[in-house]
């Protein structure tokens, strides 16, 4: 039986009251992962599966009030070689953003962005490597790279029928959630990415002048906020808290010796170090002084109130409905803080949002509100990571969302492909005796299973492990 087949034909049925969505690489590794599953579901006590190879399931007494869903736009730092590689090659509007970003490239002759973003895997020297590295990060290409990244994965996620309540976008990322949300009108591709393009330019033309204020940016971890922004104030403004992340990650700003000081000095408190690949002053006051020098960019844009609700990481509040004061804020968060955990806290506590995707390149963020939110009842989820492979993550999403009660439309996946119907009256072979393999076992569980339940599965997936007749309808989602 092909396998690619069985998860077409398995995707269209009628969605059941229990839900099981197994991420399966062919049918042998099908076979140990129903095998598996079935093992864990014949504990009474489980009621959750999450195990991060690809079984997920939820009983239907276990679902929390859905609440509202988030989509979490990424900043600078989240792009990596490679990003969304594979997805460019399964589907066409992800590829579309990026070729669009090579069309309207100003220096062609030089190189494009899609040469620094997918490079050669071989043939290049030393000094081809370090100089690729370099432009990732540059703002020749960095910003671009990232506002059609995170387009991309946005275009994708809602032609999987992911949709959401409310948008944030961290640092930069905000960009893309102006433009995902309607705050900024949509338009054609390359008008996007050339209005974008001004911004970039304003920033080369400072640089020029040596303009931008810069230093040096220190990711620390595992230092009480608290203590933490003791320590900042403390400091006579040699230092800025640029990013409130969650608990455990803050970003600090100041001059090269300032920061190898506070380095020093918070290691030996027990703190995680790590220099960033930036020198910008950005979400700092120093950036006040450039920031009129923006203006001009943000003007250019048209910003309405949007057909999605937009929260700022500048005010932990939502976008104000008054085009000059949605201008106003815009513009702001170049100088200001980012306060990812206030707002994700918010969010939570006052939106009753449970659902936190992110979209965009990495999981960086997942990781934040992870942290932020600990033991408490929610989902987050990436879109995309740098531990598995595009096309992989997005089916683990959708298994996540789909076992969690949230509306996803798994056909999409078979779109570009030409797939038939399987027949289900064919049970899949499994020796009796036959043995899983070793997996990561990530169960959560929380509530009793009826026995009654366990039986039914055993009918429906194991035609040799029958040991009663059951007539309970269930539902098993299988990506591929």
């Amino acid at each position: 039986m092909d396998l690619a087949n069985l998860a077409y034909t398995l995707s269209g049925l009628a969605r059941g009251t229990h839900r099981l969505a197994i991420v399966a690489k062919d049918i042998a590794d099908l076979q140990t992962k129903l095998h598996l599953a079935l093992e864990k579901l014949t504990d009474l006590e489980c009621t959750r599966l999450q195990i991060q190879s690809g079984i997920y399931y939820t009983d239907p007494k276990s679902f929390a009030e859905p609440g509202k869903t988030a989509f979490l736009f990424p900043g600078e730092g989240s792009q990596y070689p490679n990003m969304l590689a594979d997805l460019c090659l399964h589907f066409p509007k992800v590829r579309a953003w990026f070729d669009t970003l090579d069309e309207n490239f100003p220096d062609k002759n030089e190189y494009l962005p899609s040469s620094i973003i997918f490079p050669p895997p071989t043939c290049t020297t030393d000094e081809e490597r370090n100089f690729i590295a370099k432009q990732l990060f540059s703002m020749k290409v960095a910003p671009g790279a990232l506002l059609v990244a995170n387009l991309a994965l946005y275009d994708l996620l809602s032609a999987l029928g992911i949709g959401c309540d409310i948008m944030v976008g961290h640092s930069s990322g905000e960009h893309a959630a102006l433009t995902a949300s309607g705050t900024v009108p949509r338009m054609e591709q390359g008008q996007l990415i050339n209005k974008f393009r001004h911004l970039n330019q304003i920033y080369t033309d400072l640089e020029a002048q040596d303009s931008i204020p810069k230093g040096a940016l220190l990711s620390v971890g595992a230092i009480d906020p608290a203590l933490l922004k003791q320590f900042v104030d403390s400091s006579s403004e040699r230092l800025h808290l640029a990013m409130d992340n969650c608990r455990n990650q803050a970003v600090l700003f100041g001059s090269e010796a300032d920061i190898d000081e506070a380095a020093t000095q918070l290691k030996k408190a027990g703190g995680i170090c790590v220099r960033l690949p930036f020198d910008r002053a950005y979400h700092t006051p120093l950036f006040e002084e450039v920031e009129a020098a923006f203006r001009p960019y943000y003007d250019d844009l048209e910003m309405i109130p949007g057909h999605t609700r937009l929260y700022s990481c500048v005010t932990c509040e939502a976008f104000p409905e008054q085009p000059e004061a949605i201008h106003d804020l815009a513009i702001k968060h170049m100088s200001a803080r980012v306060r990812f955990r206030e707002t994700v806290e918010k969010l939570y506590d006052l939106e009753q949002v449970r659902t936190f995707i992110t979209v965009g390149p990495g999981d960086d963020l997942t990781a934040f509100v992870n942290d932020i939110l600990g033991d408490r009842d929610y989902l987050a989820v990436a879109s995309n990571t740098q531990r598995k492979s595009g096309l992989e993550q997005i089916q683990h999403l959708l298994a996540r969302l789909f076992t969690n009660r949230r509306v996803v439309d798994i056909t999409h996946l078979y779109k570009y492909r030409e797939l038939t119907q399987v027949s289900l009256d064919a049970a899949i072979p499994l020796e009796v005796n036959q043995k899983p393999k070793p997996v990561l076992d990530l169960t959560m569980p929380i509530m009793r299973l009826k026995p009654d339940f366990v039986s039914s599965i055993q009918d429906k997936l194991y035609p040799e492990l029958q040991s009663r007749g059951s007539d309970e309808a269930e539902e098993v989602e299988e990506v591929e």
